[in-house]
């Protein structure tokens, strides 16, 4: 939830000279639902072919250490 507005400002871009977001803009969620995603597994990622996305499999490994 914390995420929305982050990814609405990231979505919305910005422009030279243009605030990123803009001021007094509140931003709240009603509730939340948690999706499930199936990835295929390659050799060194993990695919979803529906979204074309691909996360590094090494990657994951490493942000388990955080």
């Amino acid at each position: 939830m914390e995420s929305i507005p982050v990814h609405l400002a990231n979505r919305l871009g910005s422009f030279p000279g243009q605030a990123p977001w803009p001021p007094g803009l509140m931003v709240s969620a009603a509730g939340c639902l948690l999706v499930y995603r199936p990835f295929d597994q390659s050799a060194h990622e993990l695919v979803q072919t529906s979204r074309q996305i691909a996360i590094n499999r090494n990657a994951l490994a490493l942000a388990d250490a955080l």
